[in-house]
């Protein structure tokens, strides 16, 4: 027998389609990787009809439906292949994202997240001390002191102003810590680099200098010491930005410096001593753009969708943040 038969006879002959071509292919489900194959057509008898395209997924950056298969049936040729279903649309780049999370709590975006008297800050903050105490000072001198003890500072107790006191027995040759000596008051006193101290590497022994610690140690100077500097610095102290030991940052427009890639030179600020600039958005990362003044910034946003990963901070004129601030509370 023909197809056209086939389909006219319908039920009458075994194993033929019903009436007419192939339905329509099934759309693809929903999901984690977009929308599956369209399911098959039913079987038909002249097959005429072409399957149609598979849904659209959804999720998280979702690829394509697989194009849905045609319908087969004895005595009539199958429906033609369904068209491929759409993307899914996008989502979070990452499962670490927070973007468009549920707030945890004692977590906001601002401070109408909030309970009344706190506030949405980036880093968790307590009430504090509220008032403070002052120190106790059971002496102010050895002379307030009996039993040849002296008056010595105590430690200060969290929630205090000043320092503590309170007499006590004078010092010996062995009851200083590690750096310290017993001077003949009494009291414990720092070991002077001339009397044995070790300074630190990149410190000189000069207790003459005004800019010299309790031992007597100062920063090494690289013009009269030997310090030496990093490659991404040059020697001269009377450069803005320069270091204790007298090192100032190259600069990308009079000493070489190279700016990183994506990067353009300008001229050295606060922000960025070698004078080095942002070229685009891409060189800033994620949730960050390239401002009008060559820095990196924050993302600005109004909610959560217009940032790539993170959440909207402070909308409706927010910027992007990695993470959601926390409600602190204020000082009582």
């Amino acid at each position: 027998m023909n197809g056209g038969s086939a389909g006219i006879s319908g039920a009458a002959q075994a194993g033929s389609g019903a009436g007419t071509g192939a339905t329509s292919g099934v759309g693809g489900s929903t999901g984690g990787n977009g929308a599956a194959s369209g399911a098959g057509g039913s079987t038909g008898g002249t097959g005429a009809v072409s399957g149609s395209s598979g849904a659209s997924g959804t999720g998280n950056m979702q690829t394509g439906g697989s194009s849905g298969k045609g319908g087969s049936a004895p005595g009539g040729a199958g429906g033609a292949s369904g068209n491929a279903g759409a993307g899914g649309s996008g989502g979070k780049p990452d499962a670490s994202c927070k973007k468009n999370d549920s707030l945890p709590a004692l977590r906001c975006r601002n401070s109408s997240d909030c309970n009344n008297g706190s506030f949405c800050s980036p880093t968790l903050l307590t009430g504090g001390c509220g008032a403070q105490l002052q120190a106790t000072r059971l002496c102010q001198m050895d002379a307030d002191c009996t039993d040849a003890n002296v008056c010595l500072s105590q430690p200060t107790p969290v929630c205090t102003v000043g320092t503590p006191t309170s007499c006590g027995p004078a010092c010996t040759a062995n009851s200083c810590g590690s750096g310290m000596r017993c001077a003949t008051n009494g009291h414990c006193e720092p070991t002077p680099c001339s009397d044995g101290f070790a300074c630190a590497e990149g410190t000189v022994c000069d207790g003459a200098a005004t800019n010299a610690d309790t031992h007597g140690c100062r920063p090494a100077s690289c013009a009269s010491d030997g310090f030496s500097c990093t490659s991404e610095q040059k020697c001269d102290a009377s450069v803005s930005g320069a270091d204790v030991h007298g090192c100032a940052p190259k600069s990308c427009k009079t000493d070489g410096y190279a700016c990183a890639a994506g990067y353009v030179c300008g001229d050295p600020t606060v922000l960025d001593a070698h004078g080095c600039r942002c070229g685009s958005d891409e060189v800033c990362g994620t949730d960050r753009v390239c401002n009008s003044a060559g820095y990196c910034s924050a993302r600005g946003c109004a909610t959560d969708d217009d940032c790539e990963c993170g959440v909207c901070i402070g909308a409706p004129s927010g910027t992007c943040a990695p993470d959601f601030y926390y409600c602190s509370m204020l000082a009582a």
